[in-house]
């Protein structure tokens, strides 16, 4: 199997559909782009290639199958539009071996990855989206795959698209610290996590269980969410972060204390069924609960003491109580929490002229006397004015915090007890 260009495709997969018993058998193309399938019936059936490659379409083809010998059938794919690259830095040097992916699909579909040459160029082939998002990952970081700048509506064409990205972009950072538990060693499974503030997963910073030390990887600057699990101990919040370019942050020796407990106590309306959820937060550092009781209880135990953030939905999609509860190492404390009748609103997120597009947007909506967080927001990028439909917000009065790489603003959201589903509210950006 090969493509227009005359390149093999490896991985591409091979079907045989027999047209009388509708068997089917499939075998993958080796590195040389050959397959073979055996123990087929003899007899006329449809074969087809899948794309096995991005940006190459398949093939379909009726083929007679010999009783004697084995029947031969090659395939060429056609291949998808091509996008020519030359990533360079800021005095457009070359970027050599960086390893660039392709996204469709809002950034969640990867149509095809290639490695930079020595010129920083590299080509790859597409697929029918209208556009692509590029991201550059610097082969240093290998640990901590995120990364280091991202190109966003790329499309394919005849010309070659010229890629700058400023060498501080690249990672350089790293986050460094300890842990250490009252008695004995860290348990099992102890993590630290880095999240960045447009992302919605980040890989875990190994920790030493023996000397409680951690250093993540190399991380391209911006800004973190950083946070410790330790089982048995709950989760210790190191806040908000902002990496410079070549920093290494030093948390430092944290001791964690002995833990407590938390018994939550839902208290919805009359007639109420259904499911809870718990989202508690402490220091930045959240933790979802579920498996409530049928009576609407939950203890959790092994949590740092400190003062906890409680965000409580369930029952009813528009149903969410707002609290706060204090834990105290070793002891066990108790909250009752009231579901309240939400609102199905839809934000609009805008900001003044010029200032869109902005890149890595967080909103966090935090409920304004409580600063519990009720709903975040999160963009990879915002090119212009976009609606977040079915945020569920009860009546009253929220800060919404908003940061994004360059920028941050804070600003005041009032839904009145007289909203409806549906109604919209305007989240102004500002410079």
């Amino acid at each position: 199997v090969l493509d227009s260009s005359g390149r093999v495709v490896a991985g591409a997969c091979v079907n045989h559909f027999d047209h009388h018993l509708f068997f089917g058998s499939h075998a993958l193309c080796d590195e040389q782009g050959r397959y073979r399938i055996e123990g087929l019936p003899a007899g006329w059936g449809s074969i087809e290639v899948e794309a096995g490659a991005p940006g190459r379409t398949a093939v379909t083809a009726s083929l007679a199958i010999s009783e004697s010998e084995p029947t031969p059938w090659n395939a060429v794919l056609d291949q998808g539009p091509t996008l020519r690259l030359r990533l360079v830095d800021q005095d457009d040097r070359p970027l050599g071996g960086i390893r660039i992916v392709a996204r469709g699909g809002s950034g969640r579909k990867v149509a095809d990855s290639s490695g930079t040459d020595a010129e920083g160029r590299a080509t790859l082939l597409l697929g029918t989206e209208a556009a692509y998002q590029l991201y550059a990952f610097d082969p240093q970081a290998s640990r901590a795959p995120l990364p280091f700048a991202v190109l966003h509506a790329v499309r394919a064409g005849p010309g070659e698209v010229v890629w700058r990205v400023h060498s501080d972009a690249r990672s350089s950072a790293r986050i460094r610290g300890s842990l250490a538990v009252p008695v004995g060693g860290l348990p099992p499974g102890t993590s630290v996590v880095a999240m960045p503030k447009f992302a919605n997963s980040a890989p875990n910073i190994s920790v030493d269980a023996g000397t409680g030390l951690f250093e993540s990887d190399l991380l391209p600057p911006g800004r973190y969410e950083v946070w410790a699990r330790v089982p048995g101990y709950g989760l210790v919040g190191f806040g908000d972060r902002r990496l410079a370019a070549r920093e290494i942050l030093d948390l430092g020796a944290v001791v964690l204390r002995p833990p407590g407990a938390l018994i939550v106590k839902a208290v919805p309306p009359a007639g109420s069924k259904g499911s809870l959820n718990a989202r508690l937060i402490l220091d930045g550092a959240s933790e979802w609960i579920n498996d409530f009781s049928k009576d609407g209880l939950q203890r959790i135990s092994g949590l740092q003491p400190g003062l906890y953030r409680i965000c409580l939905t369930g029952y009813d999609p528009r149903l969410v109580g707002l609290g706060t509860a204090r834990v105290v190492e070793g002891q066990e404390v108790e909250v009752g929490i009231e579901l309240r009748p939400a609102r199905q609103v839809t934000l609009r997120i805008d900001g003044p002229p010029g200032l869109l597009p902005v890149d890595g947007l967080s909103i966090k909506v935090n409920e304004a006397t409580s600063g519990v967080l009720v709903t975040e927001l999160r963009y990879e990028r915002l090119a212009e004015p976009e609606s977040a439909a079915w945020c569920v917000l009860p009546p009253g009065s929220y800060r919404c915090v908003a940061a994004w790489e360059g920028g941050d603003t804070e600003l005041v959201l009032t839904i009145p007890e007289e909203a409806r589903d549906g109604d919209t509210f305007a989240v102004t950006l500002q410079r």
